[in-house]
């Protein structure tokens, strides 16, 4: 792409419209691991899920969002520094050029959808920071690409202001500081993560929408994230803070179980830890998306839960490892949000009451939420057909599954071996006979 001659500010950006610079750029492939079997049990699920979470393979729908982000700053440096001598009278005139609101674009999706990853992405691309001589007479100019803040709990609109200006002052003083700062470093987009943990409130919430506001308002390209549990309450708020801060939403999807990117990723992760994880990618894949539903930071759980379990027996991580990590205690939490998506695929209004943070309340693209759809009532088969196969054993079978099943959990240490009665239950209410019945008629 040609980026005119006078404009040092888009020549950084330009690469970044080409899909397959943005892949190399981002892409992050450690070290494999080596021999951890000489390491304590803790100390060797430490350094494993070092290594996992090290791994970075850029999805189709990842470089997608990417490469709109780099295209926003790309025509930004365009719009607002057109040459040396127009930047040069901005900077010595008493308001910025910049717009007075932008909107942002709100990136979401659920948690551990690994949307964060995918800002450290964005981050990881950028070229350093360096800095812009624009004639003899001025000493040279910061020439900084993107702001990058992650919010804490309890952060005000004046912290944000205050971190991102480097000043103190009013929350309008401070968003003036801003304007003037990023025109003259020469940032082009603005990034902010982790607002979820801003709320909690209804104050939270008019808390965290007066930051979202603030920012928006240094009138920079910019990208909020946040999870469908922030979601749900922006989309409470009135109709005119609803319009400025979710007019161009974004929203990240898991991967489904036969892409590509699915598969890549999970070889990724493999080649991180070639002797430990060794399961089929192909064959295997659509189970381990089947116990994480395609969620990120679920499914590196299930192979550190895999590997505890295999260090016992023979070290590695392969599919029977992996089966009995879903069924595991350390992966109780887990199992109960994937099983909840499956049920909220399948229309579940009950479900959508008890967990909105597991449900987008923005419409998705037709054939995404048919995908969910189908692959959610597959993974209730498979898990029938698994309960009837356990159904179908002899009680000599069901003992001995059963204590294969046992053996393969972690041993716990430290217990002091009290024994705690159980208090003694009547009859089943009629409530619980009815609760059960519904729970066998699911199955079925």
């Amino acid at each position: 792409m040609t980026v005119p001659a006078d404009n040092p500010w888009a020549a950084r950006f330009a690469p970044l419209l080409d899909r397959n610079e943005i892949v190399r750029r981002a892409t992050r492939t450690p070290t494999p691991l080596g021999d951890i079997s000489k390491l304590t049990p803790k100390s060797a699920r430490k350094e494993l899920a070092k290594v996992l979470e090290s791994v970075y393979y850029p999805t189709a729908q990842g470089v997608d969002i990417l490469l709109d982000w780099a295209g926003l700053a790309y025509q930004h440096c365009l719009d607002y520094y057109p040459s040396k001598s127009y930047y040069k009278s901005c900077i010595y005139s008493e308001e910025s050029p910049l717009p007075e609101f932008s909107f942002p674009y709100c990136l979401t999706g659920q948690a551990g959808s690994g949307k964060t990853e995918l800002v450290k992405a964005f981050g990881r691309i950028q070229e350093l920071a360096s800095t812009i001589q624009i004639d003899p007479e001025h000493s040279p100019f910061p020439l900084e690409s993107v702001w990058s803040i992650t919010i804490h709990a309890n952060a005000t609109s004046k912290d944000v202001l205050s971190t991102l200006s480097g000043g103190v002052g009013s929350p309008r003083d401070l968003v003036q500081m801003c304007r003037r700062r990023a025109y003259r470093d020469g940032v082009a987009f603005l990034l902010e993560d982790e607002f979820q943990f801003a709320t909690g409130s209804s104050s939270a919430n008019a808390r965290v929408t007066q930051m979202l506001l603030a920012s928006g308002y240094i009138g920079l390209p910019s990208g909020i994230v946040a999870n469908f549990s922030l979601l749900h309450r922006l989309m409470k708020r009135p109709a005119e803070d609803r319009h400025r801060l979710l007019s161009n939403p974004i929203v990240l999807l898991p991967e489904h179980a036969g892409s590509e990117d699915w598969y890549k990723t999970l070889d990724a992760q493999q080649a991180a830890a070639p002797n430990i994880l060794v399961f089929d990618t192909k064959k295997d894949g659509p189970t381990i998306h089947r116990y994480s539903a395609g969620d990120l930071r679920a499914e590196v759980a299930l192979l550190l839960c895999a590997y505890e379990i295999g260090r016992a027996s023979n070290g590695v991580a392969g599919l029977r490892e992996i089966e009995a990590a879903y069924h595991s205690t350390q992966y109780t939490a887990y199992r109960r949000d994937v099983e909840a998506i499956t049920q909220l695929s399948l229309g579940d209004r009950k479900m959508r009451k008890m967990r909105p943070d597991l449900w987008c309340p923005l419409d998705l693209p037709a054939d995404a939420t048919a995908r969910f759809a189908t692959r959610a009532s597959e993974a209730r088969q498979e898990r029938t057909d698994d309960q009837a196969t356990r159904d179908s054993l002899t009680a000599e079978e069901q003992a001995a599954l059963a204590a294969k099943e046992k053996s393969n959990q972690p041993k716990k240490h430290g217990t002091s071996g009290q024994v705690v009665r159980l208090n003694r239950r009547g009859p089943a209410t009629a409530e619980e006979l009815q609760a059960n019945m519904a729970k066998f008629r699911d199955r079925l």
